[in-house]
């Protein structure tokens, strides 16, 4: 049995402390294990994984009892035991190779997987259905932004307490001529207020005969809200991007419309390289973008 911890966030739940880890078993299953902050337990976890995996379980709760005993020694000498019961639960959430939105739906964690992505650079030119997304900019080629969507919030998420959207790590390009440098850019997710089609979005339509407000998407509140969700400094630390777009998440389980979010890089008009991601249609399914969200 393989498996692989991708992501440790904590949180609060009732004045509890509760830490959120996130499992790829196989590359087959994605394990969510909510745990209390004493790590002892988390062996006990991995030990039931195999068991849920082949009984096909999606859930399973453990009991686990703590026992504590104080001794007062005065007078007289008392003994007191307290056992406390501890219950938490494992959801195994499974998700397809192939290109379905969802990439699992169990308990508080939701997983969504991306229904159109693409890139734009050119007026004319789509880039719809290669293996990579990009953003940034390199010597003699115009700069480029990256637009994404996922599945809509499922109406079992009462409430989205954080969502957060990752891309892989492809690599950082440039024309194998050129000496470019890999500088820094900051990076900046904001919301589209406009609907736009996978197959015909450009840096001037976005979709057939319908143009965007501005070139490259108005970030003023007509194409795309001005204020940005989120910001990171690429490159990141970890082989996963990872921006924060509960805001957009709560708009859209509210009833805004979902038209997804448009990344881009502050520093977008300076030559270095250009930064590459894994797209949806990458055929390793683990690599494709995620939207991660948590609900109450």
């Amino acid at each position: 049995m393989s498996v692989d911890l991708m992501e440790d966030k904590s949180y609060k739940s009732d004045s509890i402390s509760f830490v959120n880890l996130t499992l790829s078993f196989n590359d087959k299953y994605l394990i969510f294990a909510m745990m209390s902050m004493q790590h002892q337990f988390l062996l006990l976890f991995i030990s039931v994984l195999g068991f849920m995996a082949t009984t096909g379980k999606n859930q399973l709760p453990i009991h686990c009892m703590q026992t504590h005993t104080h001794i007062h020694r005065g007078t007289h000498t008392h003994t007191h035991t307290h056992t406390h019961t501890h219950t938490f639960i494992i959801y195994v959430a499974t998700y397809t190779t192939g290109s379905a939105a969802s990439c699992g739906n169990n308990g508080p964690f939701k997983c969504l997987g991306a229904t159109k992505d693409v890139w734009i650079e050119s007026g004319y030119g789509n880039y719809n259905s290669y293996r990579f997304l990009i953003f940034g900019k390199h010597v003699y080629y115009p700069k480029k932004r990256l637009l994404i969507q996922f599945d809509d919030i499922p109406s079992s998420c009462g409430k989205v307490v954080w969502a957060k959207l990752y891309l892989k790590y492809y690599y950082s390009h440039k024309p194998s001529w050129v000496n470019a440098k890999d500088i820094h850019r900051t990076v900046q997710v904001h919301q589209i207020k406009k609907d736009w089609s996978e197959t015909q979005a450009t840096s001037i339509y976005r979709k057939s005969g319908v143009k965007w407000s501005k070139t490259y998407l108005a970030l003023d509140g007509s194409d795309a809200n001005a204020d940005s969700i989120d910001t990171a400094t690429f490159p990141p630390a970890k082989p996963w991007l990872e921006l924060e777009i509960t805001e957009a998440a709560r708009n859209w389980k509210n009833g805004e419309k979902n038209y997804g979010v448009v990344i881009w890089a502050t520093n977008e008009n300076d030559d270095g390289r250009d930064i590459r991601f894994f797209s949806r249609e990458y055929w390793y399914s683990t690599y494709r973008p995620r939207l991660y969200l948590l609900c109450n």
